[in-house]
């Protein structure tokens, strides 16, 4: 049994799902976040103030600790905040860390996530890394908008496959990762069970909701522009524009079964991910 787990990020989409995977499992957890804004709180998790910038915060949070899960902010500071965590999972002889990585090119040494999985290599840390392709929550949380609004959803993809994979699968992997042997210094692609396009994606929207809903092809110069509009900072959205001309380039169409093979359970479909998040994409 491991003792003590410490769950960074605990208050976002993968951090708070993992809460609840974990609650299931006799185990100590600790919740790290900069803010304590858990709706339900599970009896065995603990709230620790996180700050990644204030090492003192990481070293109390980490004191007695035995398996780390890593999920650092999408910021431009991102490898930094990494480097203070690693830097105090070594001092607490921390066991075994599970980093929440991305899918990246291998020739692309200079991807922040890349630069973290090298730094935690280096360290000498025990690690799992976890490398999910895009997830299925963008859709309700990003382009939820105008799919209620304007039955539309709009993107530069032209008519890309590409495996998305719902963050909840994510959860469950990280948990079992987390709680079971056999992980140590393994590296997993993580994906849904079916390569869709966006016209795909528009058809399955159509067919839960009883809508008629378009995918409506974008250049990248709108797209920028769209998520300047959403309050991204321009290294971000580099970053998102990067990805979608890697999804045209059919790098992201590759389908795996880590996510089954691992916890025993398929990867959920997006049609059964509209049907749970229904709300999301229904008229206001």
């Amino acid at each position: 049994m491991v003792n003590t787990i410490l769950i960074t990020g605990a208050t976002g989409t993968i951090g708070s799902e993992l809460l609840k995977q974990l609650s299931s499992y006799d185990t100590s957890v600790r919740a790290g976040s900069h803010s304590n804004s858990f709706k339900d709180t599970p009896e065995n998790v603990v709230f620790y103030d996180v700050d990644f910038t204030q090492p003192d915060t990481l070293r109390k949070a980490m004191q007695g600790v035995d398996k780390l899960f890593l999920l650092t902010p999408n910021t431009p500071d991102a490898v930094h905040m990494a480097q203070n965590v690693i830097n105090e999972a070594i001092d607490a002889d921390v066991a075994h860390i599970v980093r929440l990585s991305a899918y990246t090119d291998p020739e692309d040494s200079q991807n922040p996530h890349r630069i973290v999985e090298d730094l935690i290599i280096a360290s000498g840390l025990t690690y799992t890394f976890l490398r999910p392709g895009p997830f299925m929550q963008n859709f309700a949380n990003f382009f939820g908008h105008t799919i209620r609004t304007q039955s539309a959803l709009y993107e530069p993809l032209d008519d890309a496959q590409v495996t998305y994979i719902d963050a909840r699968d994510i959860a469950r992997v990280a948990a079992r990762t987390l709680i079971e042997e056999g992980h140590g210094n393994q590296s997993y692609h993580l994906t849904g069970p079916e390569a869709l396009s966006d016209y795909d994606i528009a058809r399955i929207l159509s067919d839960v909701t009883g809508r008629s809903i378009q995918y409506i092809n974008i250049s990248e110069d709108d797209a920028r522009q769209s998520l300047q509009n959403m309050g991204m900072p321009s290294p971000t959205v580099e970053g998102v524009l990067g990805l979608y001309t890697l999804m045209r380039e059919g790098k992201r169409e590759q389908v795996t079964n880590h996510v089954a093979d691992i916890t025993g359970q398929p990867a959920t479909n997006f049609e059964t991910f509209v049907r749970d998040h229904i709300e999301a994409f229904l008229p206001e």
